[in-house]
């Protein structure tokens, strides 16, 4: 097997390059261009929860956390390369956002299905609402449209992202730089009435603070003793775990916050009015957690021309960069530079290496991305650490191995390649 080149099919649907011209956020946006894009977002959630309970309130974390850095453009997806350093690496995020694995998964299928038609920023968006409605809370409409970005800000992330240590003042402000208000500010944390956190994000809370219930804290100190034990989870709502209720408010009122930033909500200051309100009336806090959601959904979009769709939820690499070719293994194909009858091409010193129209995908040495074919082998690797995969290649994947060295189950879906 050469070395030194890969083939590949690349099938590119011109509708990649469909502009947002009034840069709106629709809920129709997709009604033309990809149908089936709710239907494959919501069944690739419920599969994911259906696996780990949990990984839908960690993937409405992601939707907040990637609103607050540069508006809701899905760069907290990217991974690093030569180009781009992560969002996931910032402080906020680094060890605690999770659940990416979700979104790939569901971008594949929405690649095979609609080829770069749907953003990554719209999954999140999505995602978000399907989540909050599996554990039981209020449905809306998500406005759709968003691009995604080209590129991360991993020091905007550490700025921006409200920490579990804030106090009102700082969340205030937080929330304020992203056009949100005080009252978005409160009812959007009653997002914490599902989802765990770690035992190095409530330590403190549990030794040095006095608006903690001593039963409540003593409780805690036998999971999250002073000292090890930080990656143990603790729910955040201890009351109804996977459920999306008002039990979050309910327990601030009996100073059971898990985090230091949520008992600042009802810490005899001004949020304690909203705090009870929903405390006692579910139907309310419903009501404006819809509102303060879409709002925040609606940070600072990119629409229309601006970025790209990515036809990877973690490579800054768009759909509509390039242009299939007529060509053999079932559909077109071509690369940059690509030789029509072996379609060959490498972007040298990138790390990137791109076939076109051959038969079989061939492995490739190198520390970055390789690019398989679809035709009959289809194989596709990745070299170095990272362990390669064979058999019918497909921008979805299943049975192959992820970067973390943990199995990803599902089905191979024809038709391009998949990230490990």
């Amino acid at each position: 097997m050469a070395c030194s080149k890969v083939y590949f099919l690349l099938v590119i649907n011109f509708f990649g390059f469909f502009l947002n011209v009034h840069g709106n956020l629709d809920p129709n946006f997709y009604s033309q261009t990809c149908p089936q894009a709710l239907s494959i977002v919501k069944q690739g959630l419920e599969e994911a929860i259906a696996n780990e309970a949990r990984v839908g309130a960690s993937l409405l974390r992601v939707h907040f956390h990637d609103c607050f850095v540069d508006g809701c453009d899905g760069s907290i997806l990217l991974d690093s390369s030569a180009t781009i350093q992560s969002e996931k690496q910032a402080i906020p995020n680094n060890n605690s956002a999770r659940g990416f694995e979700v979104v790939d998964q569901i971008k594949c299928k929405l690649e095979a299905a609609c080829p770069g038609i749907v953003s990554c920023a719209d999954i999140l968006a999505i995602i978000a609402r399907d989540a909050v409605v599996h554990y039981g809370g209020p449905t809306w409409e998500v406005r759709l449209g968003r691009r995604d970005s080209v590129t991360a800000n991993p020091a905007g992330a550490n700025m921006a992202i409200p920490a579990p240590f804030f106090n009102l003042n700082n969340l205030t402000s937080s929330f304020a730089a992203q056009g949100l208000s005080f009252k978005d500010m409160v009812v959007l944390s009653g997002a914490h009435t599902i989802g765990d956190a770690r035992c190095t994000n409530f330590r403190a809370h549990i030794e040095n603070d006095s608006n903690i219930d001593p039963t409540f804290a003593a409780f805690l100190e036998q999971i999250c003793p002073k000292m090890g034990n930080d990656d143990v989870l603790q729910p955040l709502d201890v009351q109804t775990q996977f459920v999306f209720d008002n039990r979050y408010y309910q327990n601030l009122v009996v100073k059971k916050g898990l985090l230091h930033s949520d008992q600042q909500l009802f810490n005899g200051n001004r949020a304690d009015t909203l705090v009870l309100i929903y405390a006692i009336d579910q139907s309310k806090f419903f009501d404006d957690f819809v509102k303060s959601i879409i709002k925040m959904g609606n940070i600072n979009p990119l629409t229309g021309s601006e970025g790209e769709i990515r036809c990877h939820a973690w490579l800054g690499w768009s759909c509509g960069g390039w242009v299939g070719r007529g060509g053999g293994g079932g559909g077109g194909g071509g690369g940059v530079g690509a030789r029509e009858e072996a379609g060959e091409a490498a972007l040298e010193g990138s790390g990137l290496v791109v076939g076109g129209m051959g038969l079989a995908g061939e492995l490739v040495e190198g520390s970055g991305l390789v690019v398989g074919g679809t035709g009959l082998a289809g194989e596709v690797g990745l070299v170095g650490d990272r362990g390669r995969v064979g058999g019918s290649g497909g921008w979805c994947g299943g049975g192959g191995w992820s970067k973390q060295g943990r199995r990803w189950g599902g089905r191979w879906s024809p038709g391009g390649v998949r990230k490990l």
